[in-house]
């Protein structure tokens, strides 16, 4: 058995960015505008949109420019480990468990 044979959690994330990028490449705001965002993504979008909707954009197109920083993000947050000082600052949850609300998925605890 190979490294290759298990199941890796952050991999379907990644093949959803990838398959995201693709589709919206050409024009965001109109691959937005279909709703062919997968659910749990574009209630994480909403979200992130919420978050940031103070700050300043990079671009006149606010919000492809912020699908794409959106995209960026999602795939750090799927690729990068967190660091000792981050894991130490994190919550612990007890007692936890796994529910979809919204329809994202969350852990409950």
């Amino acid at each position: 058995m190979f490294n290759d044979d298990f199941f890796t959690p952050r991999t379907p994330m990644l093949n959803e960015i990838e398959v995201t990028r693709a589709l919206s490449q050409g024009d965001p705001e109109a691959y937005l505008a279909k709703d062919a965002l997968d659910p749990v993504m574009a209630s994480f979008f909403v979200q992130y949109m919420k978050d940031h909707v103070n700050e300043p954009s990079k671009s006149t197109n606010r919000k492809a420019a912020r699908f794409s920083d959106f995209l960026d993000l999602m795939e750090r947050l799927s690729t990068t480990p967190p660091s000792p000082a981050e894991l130490d600052a994190a919550p612990l949850l007890a007692t936890w468990c796994a529910g979809v609300m919204d329809p994202t998925p969350r852990l409950f605890g």
